[in-house]
């Protein structure tokens, strides 16, 4: 695997609206069904990420989508190096 990039990630709130709207018309099947918990997003506290980052080598934050036991969407955040290697010793995720 190649070392990611660093870019700009910032974008207009129109634009993070329209990403948005198409993410949840999709989900919902244009409104046809609620969403379920997890399924339009994931928060995260300024604590939990700021631990992620405070791990010696983090450079990146990565996202992982994952279930629960009851099939639910899950946001999993975890802290990468310089090359793109996920930080998982024994830190918590």
């Amino acid at each position: 695997m190649s070392a990611p990039q660093a870019r700009n990630h910032e974008i207009d709130v129109k634009a993070a609206t329209a990403l948005t709207e198409r993410h949840r018309r999709q989900v919902t099947v244009q409104g046809t069904r609620p969403a379920g918990d997890g399924d339009l997003g994931g928060m995260f506290s300024r604590e939990a990420v700021l631990t992620l980052l405070e791990q010696k080598n983090a450079r990146f934050l990565r996202f992982y989508y994952g279930r629960n036991e009851k099939g639910g969407r899950e946001v999993v955040l975890v802290a990468a190096d310089a090359a793109g290697n996920d930080l998982t010793g024994d830190e918590a995720l």
